[in-house]
């Protein structure tokens, strides 16, 4: 028999032998990312936020924005919020189911104004409420509670 014909036939044994063991594990695997995605709810589209402050004990308005989640990918989520003051960035990282932590930074300015967010989503990913901490516009770090509402699917 010629040489090269044995290579081909190992390497046509071979495939059939690494296909066959792949095929099934690759499907597991496939099947344990997709249960865990499904689990996440979906965060994209538009959002209004109502953000609080506390100071000397009292709770108070300090905004109102725009929130675009515009991608989420697996546990990934990435969008911009809009303002009175400009534009920020989020980026987020869902954690617990129902669980996903933010951090935020206005862009163009020339000083860093920055903070993090930890929002609850409820069961139908219509609303999320929790606290945000940042460096605000009285050059201090801040914060209290903030409450988003979707307002498109």
């Amino acid at each position: 028999m010629d040489s090269s014909l044995i290579e081909k036939i190992i390497v046509a044994v071979v495939a059939v032998v690494v296909g066959a063991f792949l095929k099934p594990v690759a499907a597991y695997l496939t099947s344990k990312v997709r249960t865990r995605t499904q689990d996440t709810p979906s965060l994209t589209g538009k959002w209004r936020g109502e953000w609080y402050i506390e100071r000397e004990g009292k709770e108070e308005t300090y905004g109102k924005d725009r929130i675009n989640i515009q991608k989420q990918r697996g546990f990934s989520v990435f969008g911009k919020g809009e303002d009175e003051h400009g534009t920020y960035v989020l980026t987020g990282k869902m954690s617990l189911p129902g669980i996903v932590r933010f951090s935020y930074e206005y862009e163009g300015k020339r000083y860093l104004v920055a903070g993090s967010v930890i929002l609850e989503i409820d069961a139908l990913a219509k609303q999320c409420t929790g606290r945000w901490f940042g460096y605000t516009k009285k050059r201090a770090v801040e914060g209290g509670r903030v409450v988003w509402t979707k307002i498109d699917t």
